[in-house]
């Protein structure tokens, strides 16, 4: 058995690496809107000239 000091290092770790994982995605999602507006925006702004 893994003594109790060593289970809370994992379980502090494998959090880690969840909220890691969680918050690098939603900027990866996050800047996938942001090119897509800005290129709609570019799009409405050249369109007319």
């Amino acid at each position: 058995m893994v003594d109790a000091s060593g289970q809370a290092a994992v379980e502090y770790l494998l959090t880690l690496t969840v909220v890691f994982l969680a918050f690098t995605g939603v900027s990866v999602l996050f800047s996938n809107q942001v090119n897509h507006y800005l290129s709609l925006l570019f799009k409405m702004i050249t369109l007319p000239f």
